[in-house]
């Protein structure tokens, strides 16, 4: 089983996986590993076993504004090769999507330092980039992001499962609640 961790950067993903709801929420262990789409290349040897896949849902979009050619067109396709190259595995697929509004990521976006905790990726000492990713929140439609990543998901026959992140916790919430996320 992919557990696929999904939302905006600083939607909480990293500490939804340190958390005591990654059990509450999940079928697999929580010592399960935690692939990033950098590792994109561990997929082929790990496929056979469970995993958790921690998954920037504006990560395409994020590659477009460092080109500079985010678009209101483009931003919304889901085109990223490492995105792609997980659908490809044969695996059973469930995702969580956790959901933010955008005056609370952008906060967080603020605050952060480092790029992941050392309890996610130990390995990975890179500073958060704070001026690309608040410019990146600023130049996306949150309401629609979320949206196209459901659509995402519900084309691939991937079932999900909407988890308001706040504040540390986690909470189960429906569709309905996810309008005006833009709003601050």
């Amino acid at each position: 089983m992919i557990w696929i961790i999904s939302g905006p950067t600083c939607s909480g993903k990293s500490t939804f996986l340190t958390s005591p709801a990654r059990k509450q929420y999940t079928d697999i262990s929580p010592s399960a590993p935690v692939i990033f789409p950098r590792n994109v290349t561990k997929l082929r040897t790990i496929a056979k076993y469970d995993f958790y896949y921690h998954y920037n849902i504006l990560k395409y979009a994020n590659q477009l504004l460092r080109k500079d050619r985010l678009t209101p067109e483009n931003y919304l396709e889901f085109n990223d090769p490492m995105w792609l190259q997980l659908l490809s595995q044969n695996s059973p697929k469930k995702a969580l999507v956790l959901v933010v509004r955008r005056s609370v990521l952008e906060r967080r976006a603020r605050l952060r330092i480092e790029s992941e905790p050392k309890e996610i990726r130990p390995k990975h000492n890179v500073r958060f980039q704070q001026d690309q990713k608040l410019a990146l929140l600023k130049a996306v439609n949150l309401d629609l992001v979320y949206q196209e990543w459901c659509r995402e998901l519900r084309s691939n026959q991937i079932p999900y499962t909407l988890i308001e992140s706040r504040k540390g916790s986690f909470s189960t919430i429906q569709p309905h609640q996810m309008k005006s996320l833009d709003s601050t």
